[in-house]
């Protein structure tokens, strides 16, 4: 990219008062029991990301996970590190396997295959 076509930016001021920066190492997190069975990992929550993001960890048995439903504020990324999941968003309906990312802010339901 040329510099004639460079955009200058605007320095932001930084407010780092309410945000510490962390790193979860592995294995690590919060740990709370899922009410469909094993474990919730959390390993960043909103009160630690100034309500921005949290991330979970959960591992889905066959024909397990949640019934389906749509968070109103927010999108949900679902990202599989193991298996395969079987995954609805709205009326479609697929199977997702590692490394492949799903964003949706529809009606969607997963399932452990």
């Amino acid at each position: 990219m040329s510099l004639e076509h460079a955009v200058e930016l605007e320095p932001v001021e930084e407010n780092n008062e309410d945000m510490d920066a962390f790193i979860v190492p592995p294995n690590g997190g919060e740990r709370i029991e899922n009410p469909l069975g094993g474990e919730i990992v959390f390993k960043a929550r909103g009160a630690q990301t100034r309500e921005a993001l949290t991330v979970f960890e959960a591992a889905n048995a066959p024909s397990q996970g949640p019934p389906l439903h749509v968070h109103a504020l927010l999108d949900e990324l679902i990202y599989v590190i193991d298996g395969t999941i079987r995954i609805r968003l709205n009326d479609r309906v697929g199977e997702q396997q590692p490394a492949r990312a799903s964003l949706s802010h529809a009606a969607h339901r997963i399932r452990g295959r």
